[in-house]
Parts: structure tokens; sequence; C-alpha cells
């Protein structure tokens, strides 16, 4: 990854986009279709880019762009960098926990 100039990311369905994460980490920036779990994953216009159009033609163009406009790339690999290393487990771990108890506690409600 770290090798990688970007990471072109032409998935139609996805649950995360880990991928994404693991270039960043690298210093390797996503150029992502618009769909979910790309889109959350990659931060538009600070951490990679989310095209418009989800085509092959559309991926290309936006990554031939951003890798000939250098002061942007550099940009992009930095914010990758501190963006994957803000993700802490502990936070991500007491977010579902919270989420899973708000579907319980509705679940409950609504059953009594």
């Amino acid at each position: 990854m770290r090798k990688a100039h970007v990471l072109l990311h032409a998935s139609v369905k996805e649950g995360w986009g880990l991928v994404v994460l693991e270039a960043a980490s690298q210093g390797t920036p996503s150029v992502v279709y618009d769909t979910h779990g790309l889109s959350e994953v990659v931060q538009h216009g600070r951490t990679g880019i989310v095209v418009d159009d989800n085509s092959p033609q559309s991926l290309a163009r936006e990554a031939i762009g951003l890798y000939k406009n250098q002061n942007l790339y550099r940009e992009y690999q930095k914010n990758g960098i501190s963006w994957v290393k803000s993700l802490r487990w502990k936070d991500v771990t007491k977010t579902s926990l919270s989420l899973l108890i708000q579907i319980y506690e509705k679940h409950n409600a609504s059953h009594h």
C-alpha cells in the first residue's frame, strides 16, 4: 500500500471499506465510487475523492487529476494518516454498544 500512488475502489456495495483506511494509514489517498461504506470512510476533499459518477472514466479522471496536483496529493496523504490515527477501537465499541442499547430499548418498549 505504501508504494501505491492512489487506491481506486470501484465497489458498488461495501460494508465499511477497510482497505481505504489501510491505504490511508500508509499515505495512499483513495478515489472511490459514491456508495455506502466508501463514501463514509473517505472524507471527500480531505482524505480522498468520492466520484460524482460511478464509472471507470470518473475514477481515472479524478485519480490522474489528484496525482498531477502534488500539493493536494500531499495534503490528502497527511490528512489520511492523521484521520486513521484518530480512530480508536475504544471509541468504536462505545458507539456500537450505545446503538445496540438504543435498539434493544426501542424493541422492548414496542412490545410492552
